[in-house]
């Protein structure tokens, strides 16, 4: 919940109102990031491989990676990062996380990438570990040693999640493809050249706002992270069920405006509050929105208030859940007839067949006929990459 304060410390938040029971609410996050470390030293090629593993021993380390994710750091077999020769994971995950350099060329530096789900994981469960929440700046700035490395930040997608704010993707694409809204930056200046977007008309799944180009610095994208999430069963299916609505604003940052954002993250080490501002900030600086009149939209309004200090995001930290298993055992109740088979079961041969049935399947799974030796490889390699789950309860996947 956004908390502004008025002049006599009272709550005065225009984005905590209810709406049908639903409270609108703006959330401030970082989705995923790629940085890369550097040594200062000039480095020749022949002590490069040294150089490169003591960094990520070091930041091993320090961020207690192989301790939050619970896994040892090993070389990967194959899928390398795009440029790199060598990577390292923690073995089979339901997220992406690397660590990869290039043997043969040490002005790539190490390069260290966090997925949206990794990042949220790594932060649940270093809360959970160390008792304390930490966001990204508190990061950079724990795994980094400013005498021996400088680290630059390659990509870094940050979000504003407005839930129940009743943003209608088809009229939003319709009125700035008209020009009844448009998108401006910090110093009044129209921003958009380029306007696309995914699905049919009528029908609008995201909004783009900027070039996709590979050497593109900055683009928007807007979409509907609810329908995402209840689409694909994703790791924040919970919240997506709780809300009547929810738009994500996700700004992708690259190559030197990654490289600016990095400079101001290890400028100075900020804490919840400061770094939620600087993200709304950032994000202001090239994307806000105003109709004819130059008046702001109230989900641009509601940025600027956080940007000022004026209203405080929740501090959120994500709690993410490997839904793999849940979505196996609802396609088992709804997808693949076996309720609709019983029930034709008990029509026609009575109550009691229902039993007999059920021990009918029990034996068949005991008698393992249905184990190929192709499926049992494919369902070990399931476990490996959720090997989570054995820390939930089973009644936690219903």
């Amino acid at each position: 919940m956004m908390e502004r304060r008025g002049k006599l410390g009272l709550c005065n938040n225009p984005s905590s109102i209810k709406v049908n029971s639903f409270t609108t609410n703006l959330q401030i996050n970082i989705d995923e990031f790629t940085f890369i470390i550097f040594c200062k030293e000039k480095i020749l090629l022949r002590t490069w491989e040294e150089c490169a593993e003591t960094i990520i021993y070091e930041f091993v380390k320090n961020s207690n990676i192989d301790v939050v994710f619970d896994g040892k750091v090993k070389e990967k077999i194959g899928g390398n990062l795009q440029g790199y020769t060598r990577t390292y994971d923690l073995g089979l995950k339901d997220y992406y996380f690397a660590i990869a350099y290039n043997e043969h060329i040490p002005d790539m530096g190490v390069c260290i990438k966090f997925s949206a789900k990794a990042w949220s994981i790594y932060q649940a469960r270093y809360q959970r570990i160390f008792n304390k929440m930490i966001n990204m700046s508190e990061f950079m700035h724990m795994v980094s040693d400013p005498i021996k490395e400088s680290v630059r930040i390659s990509r870094v997608d940050m979000t504003a999640d407005y839930f129940n704010y009743d943003i209608d993707l088809n009229e939003l694409y319709d009125a700035l493809s008209k020009d009844k809204i448009t998108v401006r930056d910090h110093q009044d200046r129209k921003r958009v050249k380029n306007l696309s977007f995914i699905g049919k008309q009528e029908n609008i799944e995201t909004i783009y706002i900027g070039s996709k180009s590979t050497n593109t610095r900055s683009f928007l994208r807007i979409y509907d992270k609810r329908k995402e999430q209840l689409t694909n069963n994703g790791f924040r299916i919970e919240e997506a069920n709780k809300c009547r609505s929810w738009i994500r604003f996700e700004a992708v940052y690259k190559g030197s405006y990654a490289h600016s954002i990095s400079e101001t993250i290890l400028s100075e080490c900020m804490d919840a509050v400061s770094f939620n501002k600087f993200i709304a900030h950032t994000i202001l600086q090239k994307y806000r929105f105003a109709d004819v009149n130059g008046k702001y939209t109230r989900y641009t309004t509601d940025l600027l208030l956080v940007a000022d200090g004026e209203i405080f995001p929740s501090l959120v930290c994500v709690s993410p859940r490997d839904n793999a298993l849940r979505q196996n055992i609802q396609h088992i109740l709804c997808g693949s007839g076996l309720f609709p088979t019983i029930y034709k079961i008990e029509k026609i041969y009575g109550e009691d067949a229902k039993q007999e049935f059920a021990l009918f399947l029990y034996q068949n799974y005991e008698s393992m006929f249905w184990l190929s030796n192709g499926m049992k490889r494919e369902l070990d390699i399931w476990l490996q990459k959720h090997e989570d789950l054995r820390h939930t309860k089973l009644s936690d996947n219903y």
